[in-house]
């Protein structure tokens, strides 16, 4: 029988101790152990993503920044999206209107994705593995971040996809050049919490493709 993993907020994982849930280090989760029945667990058992965001394609990107802990250069990765992704929203002129799936004419790069597809996660995880769900007390989520390769210590969204002059929100050409993208010809899907609008020199990044 595969393992029950629990999604269990920092909050509450005294609470979960308490019932028996135990925590796996290595993978950074909580689970039901073996001997133990699930139904005082359902509050955290893991539902289906509802996904967000889509596309028939993607791009992993790659740099280097700057790690705020120990001081030494680390690599950092996200998706990029290309022109004519697709987004889950109200329509503009109803918010009340159920969500549909609308079409886009900019690129993008997504942050704080807290769900992946097994396809999605497995290409990114060839790249890296300083990449991973994990939790953030300032946004008191887990969402899939990165962490510096030397340290460990986790490098936050915000700085790396909205911060001017900070990862990967360049402001001059000649930046874009520390900019590798990894095209992967496959579907994309992810549940984010927020995508930038439009990308500047995406035309002269440079592109590998990815088995």
């Amino acid at each position: 029988m595969p393992r029950i993993n629990l999604n269990v907020p920092y909050s509450e994982k005294d609470e979960a101790k308490g019932l028996g849930a135990r925590w796996d280090a290595k993978e950074k989760t909580w689970y039901i152990p073996d001997n133990l029945a699930p139904e005082p667990f359902q509050k955290w058992l893991r539902k289906e993503p509802e996904y967000n965001t889509r596309a028939k394609s993607y791009y992993i990107a790659k740099t280097i920044k700057t790690c705020w802990k120990c001081g030494q250069e680390t690599p950092i990765f996200g998706f990029f999206l290309p022109k004519g992704f697709e987004n889950k929203d109200c329509p503009p002129d109803d918010i009340y209107a159920p969500a549909i799936w609308m079409e886009t004419d900019y690129e993008t790069m997504i942050a704080f994705v807290e769900a992946l597809p097994e396809s999605v996660s497995r290409k990114i995880s060839s790249l890296t593995k300083h990449y991973r769900l994990d939790y953030s007390k300032t946004t008191q989520s887990e969402y899939w971040m990165n962490h510096c390769d030397k340290c460990g210590m986790k490098q936050g969204d915000f700085n790396i996809f909205e911060e001017p002059d900070e990862g990967f929100l360049i402001l001059y050409a000649e930046d874009a050049a520390n900019i590798t993208l990894y095209e992967v010809q496959e579907p994309f899907e992810a549940s984010c919490g927020s995508h930038s609008i439009g990308i500047d020199f995406f035309q002269i990044m440079k592109k590998i493709p990815l088995p």
